[in-house]
C-alpha cells in the first residue's frame, strides 16, 4: 500500500538495491552524521538484510547521504531472514533483524559478536535493554520470552554468567547478566562487552481492529478477540511462528482452553496441544489470512477483508493515514514486546567493510532515524536524547519534526495540534488525540510477553507450518 509512483514499499526497497551503487551521494545534512568509524570508506554497497520496517520513505536516501557509501537493501520476510542467516551468511553484511530471530540463529556462528565499545551511544540506551527494567525498584514485569536483556549478551569475554533464561536453541553462548530474582548482575559482575546485536527500534505491539466492525474501547480488546467467532473469516495473524504462537497462545489461555507454564517457552507437548486447538478454529473458517509483510497486512485491513489482526505499528499508522477507522488494542493481558537486534555477518571480519557496518550501527542513534521511526509508531533505543536532536535539526527535515510529536508518541500527551502522520498529512492525528496506551513508560511496562522462538524452535516452526496448511 505504501506507494510512490505506483511502487509498493517492497518494490521501493528492491529498486533501491538496483540504484544504490550508482546513485550520486549529496552532502549529508548537518547534525545527522554518526561518529567517524575510523577507517576508509567502501565503494561497493553495504548489504542490509531487512523486513523493511526501518526503511520508511526517505530513510534509505538519508542513510547513504550521511554515511557516504551506498547501501543495498535485501527485503525479506521475517522467516526468510532467519533462513538466509542460516544458509547464506555471505550474502549480507548487516542483519537488520529482531532479538527473537538472533536467538534462533546464534548457534550457527553466522553472526559475529558486536563490540559495544564501538557504539558511541551505548551508554545512552534505555536501561531496560541490559537490565530488563527501566529502574532499580521498578514494578514493571520482565515479560516472558525473548526479552532484550535475555537475548543481548554473549559469553565472549565473560566469566561465570549463566546461559540466558530464554534458553536459546542449540547454544550456551547467549548469557544472562541480570539475575531476575534480585534485579542485580550475577555475582556483581560488570556488564558484558559483546552483544548479539544492538537494539535500535522497539515497540509494544498488539492488535489493530476496525472500529466500524468491533465497536470496543482499546482497553476492552483482548488477545482472545482473535478467536472470537463473531469475527469468523475476518481475522488475520502474522506468518511467523515466533509471533503468532505467542499471540494465539495468549488467546487460548485467556479463554481458559489451555494453560501454559510459560507462553514464551512452550514445551513440545504444549505446542502440539495449541496447534490442535488452532487447527480446529482454522478448519471452521476463523482465519482469513496469515500476512508476511507490511503490504500484506495493510492491504488486508484497507480492503476490509480483515477486521482484526496483530499489526506492526508502522502498518497500523499507514492504515490510519489512509483514512480508515482503526484502533490499536491495549490488551488486558498486556502487550507483546518487540525489539530489533542489528547484527553483523560473521563473514565480515576486518577492514573498511567492518568499519562501515559499525558506522551504520552508530548512524541508527544519530537522530534522523529515531525521528522517522517515531512517526511510524516505534521508539528508538536512545530516545531520551531525541528531543535534543529535534530542537537542533528537526525543523530542517523535508517533513519537519517537532517536540509536539515527541510528546505525543513518547510521553503519551494529547496532541496540542494536528500532527504529521506517516504520509506527512495532518489527517489521522487530530488535535486532542492521545496515543492508545499512553507513554513509552506506561506501554513498555505492560509488555508481559515478547516475540519468541521456543527452545524447540525447529519443531515450533514445523508445527506452525502444519497449522497453516490445515
Amino acid at each position: 500500500m505504501e506507494r510512490n509512483a505506483g511502487l509498493t514499499r517492497k518494490e521501493l526497497l528492491v529498486r533501491g538495491c538496483l540504484v544504490a551503487a550508482s546513485a550520486p551521494l549529496a552532502r549529508a545534512r548537518p547534525g545527522s552524521e554518526p561518529p567517524h568509524p575510523g577507517g576508509s570508506t567502501i565503494t561497493t554497497p553495504l548489504r542490509i538484510s531487512t523486513i523493511g520496517i526501518e526503511w520508511p520513505d526517505g530513510v534509505h536516501k538519508q542513510a547513504q547521504l550521511d554515511l557516504g557509501f551506498p547501501i543495498q537493501l535485501q527485503p525479506l520476510t521475517s522467516i526468510q531472514q532467519v533462513e538466509n542467516v542460516l544458509a547464506k551468511p555471505e550474502s549480507f553484511d548487516v542483519f537488520g533483524g529482531y532479538s527473537y530471530q538472533a536467538m534462533r540463529v546464534w548457534f550457527s556462528h553466522h553472526l559475529r559478536p558486536v563490540d559495544t565499545r564501538r557504539i558511541a551511544a551505548w551508554p545512552d540506551l534505555y536501561r531496560r535493554f541490559a537490565w530488563g527494567k527501566p529502574a532499580v525498584r521498578s514494578t514493571c514485569p520482565y515479560g516472558v520470552g525473548d526479552a532484550p536483556f535475555r537475548s543481548l549478551f554473549v559469553r565472549a569475554g565473560t566469566r561465570g554468567l549463566p546461559v540466558s533464561n530464554a534458553r536459546p536453541p542449540r547454544t550456551l553462548d547467549v548469557v544472562q547478566w541480570i539475575d531476575e530474582r534480585t534485579g542485580q548482575p550475577y555475582g556483581g559482575r560488570p556488564m558484558p562487552r559483546y552483544v548479539v546485536g544492538v537494539p535500535a527500534h522497539f515497540s509494544a505491539e498488539s492488535i489493530g481492529y476496525l472500529v466500524s466492525v468491533i465497536p470496543k474501547l482499546p482497553a476492552r480488546v483482548s488477545w482472545a478477540e482473535l478467536l472470537n467467532r463473531s469475527w469468523k473469516g475476518r481475522v488475520a495473524i502474522q506468518n511467523d511462528p515466533a509471533v503468532a504462537l505467542v499471540d494465539l497462545g495468549r488467546a487460548v489461555e485467556t479463554l481458559g482452553i489451555m494453560r501454559f507454564g510459560n507462553v514464551g517457552q512452550m514445551t513440545i507437548r504444549e505446542v502440539d496441544r495449541l496447534v490442535k486447538v488452532l487447527s480446529l478454529y482454522r478448519k471452521q473458517g476463523q482465519f482469513r489470512a496469515a500476512w508476511s509483510g507490511f503490504d500484506d497486512s495493510v492491504n488486508l485491513m484497507a480492503s476490509k477483508d480483515v477486521a482484526i489482526a496483530p499489526l506492526w505499528p508502522s502498518a497500523a499508522a499507514r492504515i490510519a493515514a489512509e483514512g480508515i477507522g482503526i484502533a490499536n488494542a491495549v490488551p488486558p493481558e498486556g502487550y507483546r514486546g518487540s525489539c530489533s537486534s542489528v547484527g553483523i555477518s560473521s563473514r565480515v571480519t576486518v577492514g573498511a567493510r567492518l568499519d562501515a557496518c559499525y558506522a551504520y550501527l552508530n548512524w541508527l542513534y544519530a537522530g534522523f532515524f529515531g525521528a522517522e521511526m517515531m512517526r511510524q509508531g516505534y521508539y528508538v533505543a536512545n530516545g531520551s536524547l531525541l528531543p535534543e536532536w529535534i530542537r537542533a535539526y528537526g525543523a530542517s527535515a523535508v517533513s519537519p519534526f517537532s517536540l509536539e510529536e515527541y510528546r505525543y508518541w513518547y510521553e503519551g500527551r494529547r496532541a496540542t495540534r494536528a500532527l504529521p502522520d506517516v504520509k506527512g498529512t495532518l489527517l489521522s492525528i487530530r488535535k486532542g488525540a492521545r496515543r492508545e496506551g499512553g507513554s513509552l513508560a506506561a506501554r513498555m511496562c505492560r509488555c508481559t510477553a515478547w516475540s519468541s522462538y521456543f527452545p524447540a524452535a525447529a519443531y515450533q516452526a514445523k508445527r506452525f507450518g502444519e497449522f497453516l496448511s490445515t
